[in-house]
């Protein structure tokens, strides 16, 4: 039964539905508003959603049109390594994953930048191989590497030369295939292009592998051959 309380600023009206005189709209009066939760609320027009957002996990989103999804940010701050992805991130929703980094900064001048992956969250030190191909600004000529014969890591895979001097920073695109299968090798791709005024401007192609089973890889590690990642901004994709 409806009911009408009277109780000065604790006033009360309770029914089981509120509806407008003759089909009329029900109208809240300027300086007054509602409130409670809007866990039932249903059919809201869009263009009656306004104001600004939260922060939203972009792993909890469907029907998303456009090709990249927004899964992770995170931002590199004096990090010895910096862990892209975890296994709620890479899965098989995606069959490809991207990762950007942009304005790396590292503590030590002249270091490399290198990268591991995680399975079952563990960042694994062996079993790499990995190649390059670099173009220097003065040179001018496309030089080749392998990586070390110790196999710990993708050798200088996202920086052949870091400079830490102002305005000298790494900016990388790397590209995941499949990370959640467990039917093959994991393959990793990747561009940069870096600055260190101590040689020059550099481009950098690499290409990696870890190739010891085919556990699923739930995780990226970059960092770099000496000192932390003092700044940085590292955003992985999913990839329709």
């Amino acid at each position: 039964m409806p009911q009408i309380d009277f109780d000065g600023a604790n006033s009360a009206v309770k029914t089981d539905k509120i509806q407008g005189q003759s089909g009329t709209t029900v109208t809240i009066t300027s300086g007054h508003s509602l409130s409670g939760s809007g866990a039932s609320l249903t059919n809201l027009p869009a263009a009656n959603i306004t104001g600004t957002l939260p922060a939203i996990d972009g792993s909890n989103l469907t029907g998303i049109s456009g090709d990249m999804v927004l899964l992770q940010t995170v931002t590199a701050s004096d990090d010895a390594t910096v862990l892209v992805g975890n296994s709620s991130l890479l899965t098989s929703t995606y069959r490809t994953y991207k990762i950007f980094g942009s304005n790396i900064h590292n503590a030590t001048d002249n270091a490399h930048g290198e990268i591991r992956v995680s399975t079952a969250s563990t960042v694994h030190t062996s079993n790499y191989a990995s190649c390059r191909q670099w173009l220097h600004e003065t040179s001018g000529n496309w030089q080749t590497g392998v990586g070390s014969a110790s196999n710990n890591r993708f050798e200088k895979f996202w920086g052949q030369s870091l400079g830490n001097g102002t305005g000298e920073s790494s900016n990388l695109e790397l590209t995941l295939h499949d990370p959640a299968s467990t039917d093959n090798y994991k393959y990793i791709l990747c561009q940069t292009v870096n600055t260190d005024l101590s040689p020059e401007h550099a481009m950098q192609f690499s290409f990696g592998c870890y190739d010891s089973g085919q556990a699923a890889v739930d995780g990226i590690q970059f960092y770099a051959s000496s000192g932390n990642i003092t700044s940085g901004y590292f955003r992985l994709y999913g990839i329709k």
